[in-house]
């Protein structure tokens, strides 16, 4: 018996799973019936801190990637499809982080669907006392039959001789964002784990350190013949 997608029936076949981690041209087999698509943007980057002057120096945390999915009969898929994988966002020495890339799948016979990347973790300007550096906001899919925004990131704090780093990367669909630095190892934040997570905040305490990297975006297809 067929399966129902939608308003509409698929007669049952053997699925394939395809994973895309490269911007390229997706190719339509032969024989297929339909496609159930998941595109995933990419992860902002963990904000970087200055050196505190006392304290711990943390910067925000990168923001996840959003995602959308969509079901597609064979009809709204053309011989080939354009697919865009979002570049994890890079971090920046007592900066900002970069924000992650948009991922889409865009058939001309069909609608197209994307999902923005995170933005990147606020910088950690303060170097004594308290302070607050916000983390990113989680990007958004677009255009599918489930929209899912990414999480944000965490916020990342200076506090004067008490433990800070609780905070995390925000996750997407795909993977989880990068977590704290140990408290004795300061450095560039973690990176946020594929696919599409926000990266950790950088971690200092007399230098300027690099939040860490965002993860990639992906595209998964679902092939039913």
């Amino acid at each position: 018996m067929g399966q129902l997608a939608g308003d509409r029936i698929i007669a049952p076949g053997d699925p394939n799973l395809q994973v895309i981690t490269a911007t390229g041209d997706w190719t339509r087999p032969a024989g297929l019936r339909g496609a159930w698509v998941r595109v995933v943007g990419a992860g902002g980057a963990g904000g970087g801190c200055t050196g505190a002057g006392s304290g711990q120096s943390e910067g925000g945390y990168g923001a996840g990637g959003g995602e959308a999915e969509r079901f597609y009969l064979a009809s709204e898929l053309d011989a080939t499809v354009p697919c865009v994988i979002g570049a994890g966002g890079t971090g920046v020495s007592a900066g900002t982080g970069n924000s992650g890339g948009t991922s889409s799948f865009d058939p001309a016979s069909g609608p197209a669907i994307s999902a923005s990347g995170g933005t990147g973790g606020n910088q950690m300007t303060s170097t004594t006392g308290n302070g607050v550096a916000n983390g990113g906001l989680g990007g958004l899919g677009v255009g599918g039959t489930l929209n899912i925004t990414g999480a944000a990131g965490g916020k990342g704090r200076v506090l004067a001789g008490q433990p800070v780093l609780t905070a995390v990367g925000g996750a997407a669909a795909g993977g989880m964002g990068g977590g704290a630095r140990s408290l004795t190892a300061a450095g560039t934040g973690l990176a946020g784990q594929p696919y599409g997570g926000g990266g950790g905040g950088a971690y200092g305490t007399t230098t300027n350190q690099t939040g860490g990297a965002g993860a990639p975006g992906v595209i998964l297809i679902l092939t039913v013949f």
